[in-house]
């Protein structure tokens, strides 16, 4: 892999030749990167095309991404410790209520377990918030990074010779990230809340249950995730098959009648093909690897912030079952199973869009090596 930069370096000098990377529109594409949470920026290489393609590939220290994305959960664990301290301060305020009440009196336990379990659902509801906020923020930024990206990569995968490919996959891909945006914020997001506020509910009401009315939300959730993510898979993989193929044959043929059959200029037309080619994939690889950087730093930060948060509620519910009544214990697990279905949910919308850059890009190179 040592000559590796060398060889993109030599391919960078070559595409000067016949396309000046400066005139490739970048301008969507740097206001979305702007978009995105700072965090983000933060760890993100410059969007420089020249030295991207020079370097072969964006200038990215993998130990130190590693250190800081670990050094950023130990923040957001510290942060979040403020939590855990009030839910536990809640808890041991309960359970001294209970002890003092008088032997045999239910009213004086109920009014206890109503007045922490009325301050456990006000502070958990606000981190569920948060969460909440934080996976519709993540997934309208990562939305729109993809609006700016596969455009651009469309292009240049036409260019690189991929016509077939980018005619098939540039619609469908689109066509899903819209979806997958509509869903995320009407059907995904609203369910999760549904499944939060009845999970406590469940708890507050011995004599209504709707914890398995709460589940029903869950598992409509997860069932949904699993399906489009299914359908998503077999689509880009059976259009995916096709693309490359059909343009790699388009490739050879034009580039054999070319060279064959045009006079006099014909051999230095198909030479100036194979040029433009190459250089475009050289550009589009450049550009894809750049954007799926982006789009896992995307989904990776607000992961690790989700992870922070679940890991509070972890704890807290191990420490407080002995302390404390079983509803409190079952209202708090309830609001972690809905944040850890919120991450879940965050964490797959990323890997589809992640997949759906990489088959484009993917597509490109495939027809390329057809041809």
């Amino acid at each position: 892999m040592a000559g590796a930069p060398h060889a993109w370096g030599q391919g960078a000098a070559e595409l000067d030749g016949f396309w000046p990377m400066e005139e490739l529109d970048l301008a969507q594409l740097e206001r979305a990167v702007q978009g995105l949470d700072a965090d983000v920026r933060r760890l993100l290489p410059s969007l420089d095309l020249r030295e991207v393609v020079a370097a072969g590939g964006p200038a990215l220290d993998g130990g130190r991404l590693v250190r800081e994305l670990a050094a950023y959960l130990m923040r957001e664990v510290v942060f979040h410790a403020r939590l855990l301290g009030q839910l536990l301060i809640l808890v041991v305020v309960g359970s001294v209520l209970q002890q003092l009440g008088p032997a045999g009196a239910s009213r004086v336990d109920e009014m206890a377990f109503l007045m922490v379990f009325l301050a456990l659902t006000y502070l958990g509801l606000q981190s569920f918030r948060e969460v909440i906020a934080l996976v519709n923020a993540s997934v309208e930024q990562m939305t729109g990074l993809m609006y700016a990206l596969l455009p651009l990569l469309a292009t240049l995968v036409a260019a690189a010779g991929g016509v077939t490919s980018a005619g098939l996959f540039h619609p469908l891909l689109m066509t899903t990230v819209a979806g997958v945006a509509v869903a995320v914020e009407r059907w995904i997001v609203p369910l999760l809340i549904i499944s939060a506020v009845l999970g406590l509910v469940a708890q507050f009401s011995q004599g209504f249950p709707l914890s398995r009315l709460a589940g029903l939300a869950r598992q409509l959730v997860t069932v949904g995730l699993g399906l489009a993510f299914t359908v998503f898979i077999g689509v880009v993989a059976v259009r995916g098959a096709i693309g490359p193929a059909v343009d790699g044959v388009a490739l050879r043929t034009a580039k054999f009648f070319t060279g064959n059959f045009v006079p006099v200029v014909g051999r230095m037309m198909a030479d100036a093909v194979e040029v433009v080619v190459s250089g475009s994939v050289l550009v589009k690889s450049a550009v894809g690897a750049f954007g799926l950087l982006a789009l896992l730093l995307a989904v990776v930060v607000p992961v690790l912030k989700i992870v922070a948060i679940l890991a509070i509620y972890k704890v807290v519910t191990a420490l407080m079952q002995p302390l404390c009544d079983d509803r409190l214990v079952g209202a708090l697990e309830g609001i972690g199973a809905s944040v850890a279905l919120a991450m879940v949910s965050l964490a797959t919308v990323g890997i589809m869009f992640f997949l759906s850059v990489t088959a484009l890009v993917g597509a490109g190179n495939v027809a390329v090596m057809l041809r």
